[in-house]
């Protein structure tokens, strides 16, 4: 079932009135009528009070909430308030009919913020997802190799080999030998194509959830899975092999993918994961056939890698993507020893000024509309990005902000063209 239909909300919201009526009909004195109103109606107005304090007067959460999202947080408070009310001057059933009410105004309220940020799509994401199993339980065995094959994957291909239906998903620890970050384990798409006997040489893309976060994320909340399957069953199994290694350390970390005080994480991603795919995996020595993509703060470390590193990935897709990379005012201080020309020259348009100009390299940057914040920096990075020579293109995703279903659209959307750049073709 869809936890993400407004129908599901709107019939429990429905409900919720239903019994708040019941609830609160036939008050036995004027007076215990008029407490039930005031205290519904006070509960609503500080709620909002409360909410434009929190997020347009005060230190907000960082990203935009939309009406909605605040819309229902009211909802919730309105139905707590109704159940208080019918207690007072109220029959036993007045009493039962507001408890049910309350409980069902939270309810709507929870599937309406969750059908807002697009976190839990299903019942099934909701349960959660079983742990994926480990690479050596799944993968062939065979050791990879780096092959001077540009993007032509097909010539590669074991003719006449079964390619399975649809693609794994599986876990790996990846060593951190040069960086010494302390990663947690990595997850990893195989497409059906490298599920073979003899795997070709294929794509590879790394992805990067957002903060907070864990390196499942993109698979459990954003699809991405599913996505890859739906392409591969089109291109005769072929899709990228992607690695979502962890970027952060921990799920409220936030390194910034540099190499700082906080840990290594650009030598992490760009020579540790980058040397273990080659080293587990058939792929090209060619940059075109690398790429990255990621959500939020994972976006922003896609733009500095493909930026930082055009020698190693030439494509990426950034979803919600920062205009800098920052942990709050305390940024410079904790991670770049003081130095505010230090943590500058990490700020993605610097970084194309370093690196630039460029030479076949592409970026799509994805914002939701109810963004502003992002899709502004997505502009603006899209602008900063073509004066250097990247061919770069901003999509904006209808009716969406920070959540999940931008980064669903931003897949289904998005991959055409990075796909592309990755030199993916129908393999026949």
């Amino acid at each position: 079932m869809s936890l993400v239909d407004s129908a599901v909300s709107g019939t429990v919201l429905m409900l919720s009135v239903l019994l708040g009526v019941v609830a609160l009909a036939r008050r036995r004195s004027r007076r215990a009528a008029l407490v039930a109103a005031g205290t519904i109606a006070g509960s609503v107005l500080a709620a909002a009070l409360a909410l434009t304090a929190l997020l347009d007067l005060g230190p907000g959460v960082g990203v935009a909430v939309p009406f909605a999202g605040r819309a229902w947080v009211v909802v919730a408070v309105a139905g707590l308030a109704v159940g208080v009310a019918a207690i007072a001057g109220a029959r036993w059933w007045h009493r039962l009919a507001g408890a049910a009410a309350a409980v069902s105004a939270i309810t709507a309220a929870a599937l309406g913020v969750n059908a807002v940020f697009g976190v839990y799509p299903t019942v099934a994401d909701l349960w959660g997802r079983p742990a994926p199993p480990a690479l050596a339980d799944v993968a062939s065995g065979e050791h990879g190799s780096v092959e001077a094959v540009g993007t032509d994957y097909v010539s590669t291909a074991a003719g006449g080999a079964p390619v399975p239906a649809a693609g794994a998903v599986v876990s790996a620890t990846i060593p951190a030998t040069v960086s010494h970050f302390a990663a947690r384990p990595a997850t990893i798409y195989l497409p059906p194509a490298a599920l073979t006997a003899h795997p070709p040489v294929l794509p590879v893309v790394l992805a990067f959830s957002g903060q907070p976060g864990s390196p499942s994320d993109l698979f459990t909340f954003g699809g991405l899975a599913t996505v890859l399957d739906t392409f591969a069953a089109a291109h005769h199994g072929f899709a990228p092999i992607v690695i979502s290694p962890d970027q952060l350390g921990a799920p409220s970390s936030n390194p910034m993918c540099v190499d700082s005080t906080l840990g290594n994480v650009d030598t992490y991603v760009a020579t540790d994961v980058v040397a273990w795919a080659k080293s587990h995996f058939r792929v090209s020595s060619s940059p075109l056939a690398w790429g990255v993509l990621g959500f939020s703060e994972g976006a922003t470390c896609s733009t500095q890698f493909a930026v930082t590193h055009p020698d190693v990935f030439a494509s990426a897709l950034a979803i919600s993507s920062e205009l800098v990379p920052t942990i709050g005012a305390d940024t410079v201080k904790i991670a770049f020893r003081g130095s505010a020309t230090e943590y500058a020259r990490h700020h993605p348009l610097a970084l194309m000024h370093a690196h630039g100009p460029f030479r076949d390299s592409r970026v799509t940057f994805v914002a939701g509309e109810q963004d502003p914040l992002f899709v502004t920096a997505a502009r603006q990075l899209a602008a900063g990005a073509r004066a250097v020579a990247i061919a770069a293109d901003v999509l904006i995703s209808p009716g969406t902000g920070h959540d999940w279903n931008t980064v669903r659209w931003g897949l289904r959307h998005g991959l055409a063209g990075f796909f592309g750049h990755l030199g993916l073709i129908p393999a026949h």
